[in-house]
């Protein structure tokens, strides 16, 4: 079984900038995503990003609290004297856990999807899993992802790795 599958149910976000991290969520993406957000879309982040992604990170879907700027501006200024560089790698591996899902083989027939991928997770969460939007937008993208690997699987779809794949496709690439 690969980790993916495992750390989806027990991994405990941390505490960045003194907010506790909720499991990062469709919601979550998509406002860094909106944002251009380099922990997402790539690039090298500075305070300003982590400043804005742990105030949207320790929020949910129905918290409202990403509108707030006038507090996440007054949150953000109070910040100055935290050590950055420990900050900054705090919330990469923050997102890097959040995002953890199960390993494919890619190949065949794949399509490009065009859609968001967090509303098509949030959309497999209220349609397949019965999920409301709320709770849908809220649910980890981790255990998300894994779910949606287990309903394409039980429904014929045999693109899952297994651990010694997934390790053995590494190893010829010199990742292991």
């Amino acid at each position: 079984m690969q980790g993916a599958f495992v750390q989806a149910l027990t991994y405990s976000p941390p505490v960045i900038l003194g907010r506790q991290m909720l499991p990062f969520s469709c919601w979550h993406g998509l406002l860094l995503e909106a944002a251009g957000s380099p922990y997402i879309v790539g690039g090298i982040p500075t305070t300003s990003d982590v400043v804005y992604g742990a105030w949207v990170c320790s929020g949910r879907f129905t918290s409202g609290i990403a509108a707030d700027k006038r507090a996440l501006g007054k949150w953000g200024r109070r910040q100055r004297r935290a050590v950055w560089g420990d900050v900054l790698l705090a919330f990469s591996d923050y997102i890097e856990a959040g995002l953890a899902g199960p390993q494919y083989w890619r190949g065949g027939n794949e399509k490009s999807v065009k859609a968001p991928y967090w509303w098509h997770l949030a959309l497999f969460a209220q349609s397949k899993l019965g999920f409301t939007e709320a709770a849908a937008w809220d649910t980890p993208v981790a255990k998300l992802s894994c779910y949606r690997a287990c309903d394409a699987e039980a429904n014929g779809w045999d693109k899952l790795k297994t651990d010694s794949e997934a390790y053995g496709a590494a190893v010829l690439k010199g990742e292991a």
